[in-house]
């Protein structure tokens, strides 16, 4: 299935043609995973267009802090960031695991965009609406940037250190939200590094992809 773009304008975190690219080469290299190929590809595009919450805030994440425990932007519920939604699609791939494998693929690729989102620094970088709001502008512009670059990044690509140490899944999200939190921030006055600080996620964002998608394929 093609993904219709028509009229939507909001990509959060890479634009959704990065998540397709990034997905379609991972799944190539996990062996029982290339018949599940077109699910998770299709559905790693999926929440830029279906679960946008509000002005996308379900796809930031904060670290939680002792006095500010709130995870995203208007996250008064704690469910409104990509924690909690990949929490709540690997939840739901659990539950289908054994007895429908294509929708337990269809959740699986849903998480994946989240846990792919927060490895651009832009949406783990904590912020009020009012933040937020201000920066639409210079959040738009890098991830054009970015885009605009995506085949150099991909290609240039280089394996990051994070590796899944235990068998716990979440451990990937928390350490690729722990890296984009300290690693460089994109500013206005900073564009001279926007090319490194892209070239960084986008490497990020692969290496966790593989590591995700062969957690997967060994649950299958």
């Amino acid at each position: 299935m093609k993904i219709d773009s028509s009229g939507n304008n909001l990509n959060f975190g890479w634009r959704y043609g990065a998540h397709k690219e990034i997905t379609s080469l991972a799944v190539e290299s996990v062996s029982n995973l290339k018949k599940y190929k077109n699910i998770l590809v299709e559905f790693a595009q999926k929440p830029d267009f279906d679960e946008k919450g509000f002005k996308g805030n379900n796809h930031f994440y904060y670290s939680p802090k002792v006095l500010r425990p709130r995870e995203s932007f208007m996250d008064i519920i704690f469910r409104n960031n990509a924690g909690a939604k990949f929490a709540e699609h690997m939840y739901e791939f659990n539950r289908f695991v054994e007895k429908d494998k294509s929708k337990a693929l269809e959740h699986a690729g849903r998480a994946l965009h989240f846990l792919q989102d927060v490895t651009q620094p832009q949406h783990t970088e904590r912020g009020t609406v009012y933040r937020k709001w201000r920066d639409l502008k210079l959040h738009k512009e890098f991830e054009e940037f970015a885009y605009q670059n995506q085949d150099a990044f991909i290609k240039n690509a280089k394996p990051s250190d994070i590796k899944l140490e235990s068998d716990e899944i979440y451990e990937l999200f928390n350490k690729s939200v722990s890296i984009s939190e300290n690693g460089k921030q994109v500013r206005k006055d900073n564009k001279n590094a926007w090319y490194e600080i892209a070239q960084t996620g986008i490497s990020n964002a692969i290496q966790v992809t593989k590591i995700f998608c062969e957690y997967i394929a060994s649950r299958l």
